[in-house]
């Protein structure tokens, strides 16, 4: 079995860090994900969550993309 579309979830927890956050996946393949956005504007907890979740991302993202794996897949 060949496949590439994959999700996987992350949990962060720690002082000073909200649930109250969007999720990255579009729910439908071959869509880009989404950003992460606080889900209570004006709520400092959330809006740091969000901005730490989308960084991390954003890492895990240029992770495998740089990943010798994938580089030769592409």
């Amino acid at each position: 079995m060949y496949a590439t579309e994959h999700r996987c979830g992350l949990k962060v927890s720690g002082p000073g860090l909200s649930y109250h956050i969007s999720g990255q996946d579009p729910l439908h393949d071959n869509k880009p994900l989404q950003r992460v956005e606080a889900t209570l504007k004006g709520n400092s907890k959330a809006e740091f969550t969000a901005k730490l979740v989308q960084s991390l991302s954003e890492c895990i993202i240029e992770c495998l993309r740089s990943h010798p794996i994938n580089v030769k897949r592409k």
